[in-house]
């Protein structure tokens, strides 16, 4: 959901960039466009990292992303994330604490 959110404020954003760029109207919206950008560039790495360990240590594969990308089905995915760890070792590794 984190991906698909800022995917949709980035494309309304160069949309607005487009727009004010070819009506040559200086505007706060590109320096806004660029630092979503710088933003978004910098966090996505890291919250992928720790979705995909989550969801190992809950134990499910990391293929579980992609129900995130789906509206309203994306919801699962919170379901999946506020689960208790699994005890033990499962095939992603062992009981974190």
């Amino acid at each position: 959901m984190f991906l698909l959110c800022h995917v949709g404020i980035i494309l309304g954003l160069l949309s607005l960039v487009v727009v004010s760029i070819s009506l040559k109207i200086p505007s706060l919206v590109t320096l806004f466009f660029i630092t979503h950008f710088i933003y978004f560039s910098a966090t996505i790495i890291p919250y992928m990292a720790v979705l995909v360990r989550r969801l190992h240590d809950t134990g499910r594969s990391a293929w579980f992303v992609l129900i995130g990308i789906i509206p309203l089905i994306g919801l699962i995915m919170i379901y999946f994330l506020c689960l208790e760890s699994q005890e033990g070792s499962n095939e992603y590794g062992d009981y974190p604490i």
